[in-house]
């Protein structure tokens, strides 16, 4: 399972949108999902060192019940 995040941009990160697609959270934030993908990858890769978007991976047996 893929949760994508919307996070506060301080040192906590702080969850403040969350949905189960990256279509899903763009409509939340009113933004496109094209430019959500690209913050996250660029983050991911190291490009740059703040994004407001994050990509959460949940294994199935880590999800509690």
């Amino acid at each position: 399972m893929i949760l994508w995040l919307e996070v506060t941009k301080d040192k906590y990160e702080l969850p403040l949108r969350v949905c189960d697609s990256a279509a899903g959270l763009a409509k939340m934030c009113g933004v496109k999902t094209h430019s959500i993908r690209t913050s996250i990858n660029k983050y991911e890769h190291g490009y740059v060192q703040n994004s407001r978007y994050r990509r959460v991976v949940i294994e199935e047996g880590e999800e509690e019940t």
